[in-house]
């Protein structure tokens, strides 16, 4: 089942434009001024960051805090002093896997400590119909930025809607005053005869350690 968008056309354009340059995660050169605007388009994965099989798809966007409180968590307000949203998925078709890059910058080291808990079960959530959701849980993942990343595992089953199932693992970590991470969501059709699908556990376990690895070059190009 292909990742279908549900953000507005005119969003993924008015992004685009925002974003700029094609430079991949190592060649960012951000400024460390408190409050300075980021160039997190450059700090994200590039083309030939992720593994074979993988192509861009559907949208890269860099949004205010206002449109994605809007547009992602429904009208909720976002954590105080968000400064920047940017994000980009890559997909591949026959693994029916997605790669979801994800960086939010705040005004201050402090508010992105506080504001760490952005990244919870509707900002993984892919669009999807309405179904159930098993988790989110967390633990401590390896040491990234600035102390240990935090791996996130939830599951979006929308089977009884005709819908996949989507688990979700994450990669996130702080650094300075950017929140970043990487999330691999695989989709499970559902079967053509009812029976409910389940995700293998050495699966989940794969991109795990895929988001992992991942996720350490996003630490090189983030804030000193």
């Amino acid at each position: 089942m292909r990742r279908v968008s549900v953000v507005l056309s005119v969003v993924v354009m008015v992004g685009s434009m925002l974003i700029g340059g094609d430079a991949g995660a190592q060649e960012a050169s951000p400024s460390p001024q408190q409050g300075a605007w980021l160039d997190l388009a450059a700090m994200a994965l590039a083309p030939e960051d992720v593994p074979p099989g993988f192509f861009d798809d559907y949208s890269e966007w860099l949004v205010s805090p206002a449109a994605f409180s809007e547009l992602v968590l429904g009208g909720e307000p976002v954590p105080p002093d968000l400064h920047q949203v940017y994000q980009s998925f890559y997909f591949n078709d026959v693994e029916q896997v997605a790669i979801h890059t994800y960086l939010f910058t705040f005004t201050t080291p402090e508010a992105a400590a506080s504001g760490i808990g952005i990244v919870d079960a509707t900002v993984l959530r892919p669009p999807l119909p309405e179904g159930t959701v098993v988790g989110p849980t967390t633990e401590p993942g390896p040491a990234l930025g600035d102390e240990s990343s935090t791996t996130t595992r939830v599951t979006y089953d929308t089977q009884a809607e005709g819908g996949p199932l989507v688990d979700v693992v994450a990669v996130t970590f702080r650094r300075d005053r950017l929140i970043a991470g990487v999330a691999i969501e695989r989709y499970t059709d559902p079967a053509a005869d009812g029976t409910p699908q389940a995700v293998a556990a050495d699966a989940t376990q794969l991109d795990a350690d895929l988001a992992t690895r991942l996720a350490s070059p996003l630490t090189i190009a983030s804030p000193p």
